[in-house]
């Protein structure tokens, strides 16, 4: 994220639209190393952000990993 110059923040939505994005291109390893990014950056995923992974993995009917990241989201 930070080699295309997109600094993230708390200010800003656009790690949550690189997540989101990714995760509508079926592309979850991009997307869970956007979010683990974040998360190293000092930036804690926001609720947009779970929302983007849950709901990615529901569309390719993951359940299993989307109730994974619910949980995560729930205890943080």
């Amino acid at each position: 994220m930070e080699t295309e110059g997109v600094k993230p923040n708390t200010t800003t939505n656009s790690a949550c639209a690189l997540t989101d994005g990714y995760c509508k291109q079926g592309n979850f390893v991009e997307a869970k190393t956007v979010f683990s990014e974040i998360g190293t950056k000092g930036v804690k995923p926001n609720t947009v952000t779970y929302t983007a992974l849950i709901d990615g993995y529901c569309k390719v009917r993951n359940p299993a990993k989307a109730e994974k990241v619910l949980i995560e989201m729930e205890t943080k």
